[in-house]
């Protein structure tokens, strides 16, 4: 698997990773649903990775992914930096419209 950044969205995305947390997450969030197969695909940094997780190819970041969500993505995916947050697509199309700012500065210190 294979995630895709331009120049402006790395920048963009380094002023939200906080020091203590050096690893990005492609998760598949389903917090506040009945089912697991429901949710949106999204990103936040960690500071902890399992066993369980797969590498994801990118230059810029450690990127890993749950096995369990490895299901809901492709192998090339790509995030975009929109203004006001970040959007994530695909060969197959629109994975996630916005990733807003403010749910990656919790991530903050």
């Amino acid at each position: 698997m294979k995630l895709l950044m331009d120049h402006k969205t790395v920048a963009k995305l380094k002023t939200f990773q906080p020091v203590d947390k050096p690893y990005l997450l492609l998760k598949f969030d389903s917090s506040g649903t009945a089912c697991t197969v429901t949710g949106t695909p999204t990103i936040e940094f960690t500071d902890q990775i399992d066993p369980d997780y797969h590498s994801v190819d990118q230059t810029d970041f450690d990127v890993y992914i749950n096995k369990f969500d490895y299901m809901f993505f492709e192998q090339v995916i790509e995030l975009e930096d929109i203004g006001n947050g970040f959007k994530m697509t695909s060969p197959s199309g629109l994975l996630n419209p916005i990733i807003p700012n403010n749910q990656l500065n919790k991530n903050l210190p």
